[in-house]
């Protein structure tokens, strides 16, 4: 039996809307991993990134396989199996970025709340309307599967921003090096460098830095390079002086 108009039309509506929502998320994900990976401080950090980059791509295989199933009519259990697979992707990693901005609130917020948002939506399309899960036939692999991704990547999340924070010491070293002065004919110039680095494996916060300087008033010995005839005359100076001191009175 076909789908009448309105019910094929709301079935392109929910495509679109899904492959948009998959396209998305997997440019997010796929950013914010790689980022994660490059910068992270410590390995488990560089996990995290590599979880979140895995996260996207499976996104990423989602969408196609929404265009095979919804737009070419060529879908199988296999695509359902993967799309299904990809929006609990997506839900998960929202859940826990969105627990990560619960300490401090940044516009990022409300691009995790979205993401979460639109992957209950997106579920509640694959089982409630679609009935996704019973065209896959291997159930349980896909369950084990499911559980043993969501185990690894909770594992390393309380590992990597709740336990590792906590039990590593914060190390930042703050350095200053003078460089060569250099004066003029009125001021005198004295290059400062500071240096706040982070050497320690958690994340540290710079809130309101800021340094100041204080200068005393004080006579400049600085003197132009003496020429050849001048220190000539210094010596003959000396020279006399010390005939004269030697000379009987």
């Amino acid at each position: 039996m076909g789908l009448r108009p309105p019910a094929k039309l709301r079935g392109k509506i929910s495509g679109a809307l899904m492959i948009a929502g998959l396209v998305v998320a997997s440019a997010v994900l796929i950013g914010l991993g790689r980022q994660d990976i490059i910068h992270a401080l410590s390995y488990a950090g560089r996990l995290a990134g590599g979880l979140l980059v895995a996260a996207g791509l499976t996104a990423l295989t989602a969408a196609v396989c929404v265009v095979v199933d919804r737009l070419l009519g060529r879908g199988t259990k296999y695509t359902t199996a993967i799309t299904l697979f990809g929006v609990l992707a997506i839900l998960g990693a929202g859940l826990l970025l969105l627990t990560v901005q619960m300490g401090e609130y940044t516009h990022w917020l409300w691009l995790w709340l979205g993401l979460v948002v639109w992957a209950c939506w997106a579920l509640w399309d694959l089982l409630h309307r679609r009935q996704a899960w019973r065209e896959i036939t291997f159930r349980r692999n896909f369950a084990a599967i499911v559980s043993f991704t969501a185990l690894i990547t909770a594992a390393n999340f309380v590992y990597s921003q709740i336990y590792e924070p906590y039990s590593s010491p914060m190390t930042v070293v703050m350095s200053a090096k003078i460089g060569s002065i250099h004066k003029d004919e009125t001021t005198t110039y004295v290059p400062v460098t500071f240096q706040l680095e982070n050497t320690g494996k958690v994340g540290a916060y710079v809130v309101g830095a800021s340094y100041s300087l204080t200068g005393l008033n004080w006579k400049s010995t600085y003197e132009n390079p003496r020429d050849l005839k001048q220190w000539e005359k210094d010596i003959d100076t000396d020279t006399l002086s010390l005939f004269s001191a030697a000379a009987p009175g």
